[in-house]
Parts: structure tokens; sequence; C-alpha cells
């Protein structure tokens, strides 16, 4: 991490898209209410989640409750609980299926009345834990999940060209939705904001002899290395985009020459986890250092963004 001084103006430009989501409900005491403590779309588990067992001496009363004038389903799409001593006991069914499940056997699929719930009690002893069951959700009267809404922030103040060796930077304002469930952070829960990625528009004389940053705002000054000293001599002889995101499996350091990769992971590591709970709102900037004595162009600066949100999709700039 390091500190720079910068400079250059920015403003932004944006636009959303809208995809659904999913989350696991995990079995656990008390009272669920669909469409605001579960979705229609969601899977529910046992206490372990999909990837790790149930706990030995559980003992838990899960209650779905049904919209009004809705109903609730559950169907099992897997199940593997401790034959003769733990059980999910089921109450609520409608199709007459309610009753005590153990083995591997999937239950039927369950289905609350109109407006009314849905109850499983799950009851472990004190050894041998085992897999559990996923099972979908299902809301006749729910909206679909909340949607991610996807904004794209660009820097207006382009082309920006420099002669190496020197330090240039761009920035763009950063600003969340607005929404009323937008938290303006980053992180993964409803309302937070996932950096997707960073994509830099660039060509010169010599990509080998190229480094660059990221400065977020609220970070009192420290940024991220997104890659540089790859490329070779003729990497950016032509205009390419460089897109630095967390789920890239290539190495920047990799690019001998020709084409870039699709992607890149960032040379200092994921943002997100580094980034979590860090407030967007802000200026950030893209800080490009320079080798030798050839002309570097970058073309476009955007910052690609995906916010879980309960709220119908808009379209909104600043």
């Amino acid at each position: 991490m390091k500190k720079i001084t910068l400079f250059m103006a920015f403003i932004m430009s944006c636009a959303l898209l809208q995809v659904n989501a999913q989350t696991e409900i995990l079995q656990a005491e008390g009272d669920f209410h669909a469409c605001s403590d579960f979705q229609d779309g969601d899977i529910y588990t046992d206490s372990g989640g999909s990837t790790s067992p149930y706990p030995n001496s559980e003992e838990s009363t899960m209650v779905f409750h049904a919209p009004v004038g809705e109903t609730v389903t559950i169907e099992f799409t897997s199940f593997n609980v401790e034959a003769g001593w733990d059980s999910l006991t089921v109450t609520g069914d409608t199709g007459g299926f309610d009753g005590l499940y153990d083995g591997t056997t999937n239950p039927p699929t369950m289905t609350s009345a109109v407006g009314g719930s849905l109850t499983f009690f799950f009851d472990s002893d004190s050894s041998f834990n085992y897999d559990g069951w996923t099972a979908n959700i299902g809301i006749s009267g729910c909206p679909p999940p909340p949607p991610y809404l996807f904004s794209q922030d660009c820097s207006e103040e382009m082309p920006l060209e420099f002669n190496p060796p020197l330090v240039a930077s761009a920035g763009v304002v950063v600003a969340d939705s607005g929404f009323p469930s937008d938290t303006g952070i980053i992180g993964t829960g409803l309302g937070e904001y996932v950096l997707e990625s960073v994509v830099i528009n660039v060509e010169g004389e010599m990509a080998q002899d190229v480094e660059f940053y990221l400065q977020p705002a609220n970070l009192g000054g420290s940024f991220w290395f997104l890659g540089g000293g790859a490329g070779g001599t003729d990497g950016m002889d032509t205009a390419v985009d460089l897109t630095f995101t967390d789920s890239s499996s290539n190495n920047y350091s990799d690019w001998t020459g020709g084409a870039p990769a699709a992607d890149y992971l960032p040379a200092d590591g994921a943002f997100n986890t580094a980034l979590a709970g860090l407030d967007i709102n802000g200026e950030w900037f893209l800080i490009v250092q320079g080798f030798g004595s050839d002309v570097t162009t970058v073309n476009s600066f955007c910052i690609n963004w995906a916010m879980s949100s309960g709220d119908a999709p808009e379209i909104f700039c600043l």
C-alpha cells in the first residue's frame, strides 16, 4: 500500500441491469416470514448449510409463514439424516404428508394452507452427524428474489496522455444509488456493493513500461496495485481493454506480449475481501506510472459495481 498526490477531474456515467439472487436459509429456532425473511427461490437447508453436516445435539423448531392469501412450498432436493436417531418432523402440510422423516429418501413436497405455515422440528442425538438436506422454497405470491443493480462509473476526463517517466491520474466520483435499502458500502449483503471490475482502455509504445494502480475513496490515500511490468513491447501497440476482477484466475505478470487475456486478478489481491465495509462514496482514482520515454494514452477508465437491492431497478446518473 502506498500514498501519492493525485489530481485531475471526474464525473461518471451509469447504467443498470437486473438479475436474480439466491440465498441459503438455514434451519434455526424461530418464525420466518415470506418475502422478508426468505424469498421465492431461496434454498432451505439444515443448520450446517449445503456444504457441511448438521451439528450433534440440536433441537430447533423453524416455522415458515406464507403471505396473506398465498402459500409456501418446500420441495426437497437432497436428504441424509441418521435413521432411527435424528429426524425432521413436519406439520402444516395440506397434502397429508405431516410426519417424521429420517434416512436418505427425500420427503414429499410440502405445501402450506393459504395464509398458513409449515413447521419443521429437527432433533439430532449426541453422535454421528450427517449431510442433512436441501430444499427449494416456493412462495406463490412473492416477486422474484432481490435483484442485483449493475452500475458503471467512468471518468470523463479522457484521453489521459503522458510521456514517462512520470505519474498521471484520472478521477471519477462514485455515488450510491440512493435507494432506501442502499448502504453505500462494499459487502455481499442486501444493499451492499460488490466491485465487479476495473476496466482500462489503453495504448502505448511499450506495454512493459507501464504500471496501474487504483486509489479507492475513503482509504486514507492508500492505493491498490492492479498490474504492471508486463505485456512485452507490443501488448499496447493498439488500444486494448485491461480488465481487473476478483473472479479472474489470470496473473497480469504472465502477459508477455500480444493481446491481453480477457481479465486479470489484481496484483495486490481481491478487491472485495480487502475493501469489505468501505464506503464507496467519493472520488476514486486511476494512477498510471510510466517508465522510459514512450508515449502512453489511457482512453477510458471505468469501475463496475453490483448492488443487491429489493427495490425495482432504475437508471441513475450524476
